[in-house]
């Protein structure tokens, strides 16, 4: 069996989810000449790590890890805030926004995935971890620069909301784009 693309996320409720489209709607009605793939709201989510392709026998360990760190960490209320781009104004390439509330928790969490999927022998992170959403990928430079700053100098801000777990996804590549499954969730501990 060909491997799967894998990663680790937390899913938004879909309040926040809707939130977040409307803000999306409202960068490309301002925008419309701008060619940026819009994330779908109902495939919003933070990555914890992007595990990449991942052999079917790897899902038994990867499932003791997320039991592992759901163990470890408590349930907390999370917000996001912020918006930013990476890697910056000359070059915006992806449009996103960062978790204001909770996000040590988050951090937390990805720094002991970051870890326990090292001993699985699945590549490390050189970046250092940041929590964010991403809302868009730029795929035309020259056009998106007005609407890089415009989105920088918006307020966002989500309403808060619980994160009582961790799931490993998988991502399957469709002429429509990706779609993402749950293939494991794992509840934190009771706050």
């Amino acid at each position: 069996m060909p491997a799967m693309r894998t990663f680790i996320g937390i899913a938004l409720p879909a309040s926040v989810r809707h939130e977040i489209a409307g803000y999306i709607d409202g960068l490309r009605a301002g925008f419309p000449g701008s060619r940026v793939g819009w994330e779908k709201g109902e495939k919003l989510h933070i990555t914890i790590k992007f595990l990449g392709n991942t052999d079917e026998s790897q899902l038994i360990d990867l499932k003791q890890v997320l039991e592992g760190v759901a163990a470890g960490h408590r349930a907390f209320i999370a917000r996001l805030s912020d918006t930013g781009i990476f890697p910056n104004l000359r070059r915006p390439g992806v449009l996103w926004l960062g978790v204001s509330e909770g996000k040590e928790s988050i951090i937390s969490i990805a720094n002991t995935v970051e870890s326990e999927c090292e001993h699985l022998e699945f590549p490390s992170e050189k970046r250092t971890f940041s929590p964010h959403l991403t809302i868009g990928r730029v795929r035309e430079l020259q056009k998106a620069r007005d609407l890089a700053t415009t989105h920088l100098r918006n307020d966002f801000e989500s309403k808060p909301f619980a994160v009582d777990e961790v799931i490993l996804y998988e991502s399957k590549l469709s002429s429509a784009g990706s779609v993402y499954t749950a293939i494991s969730k794992q509840r934190l501990k009771d706050s």
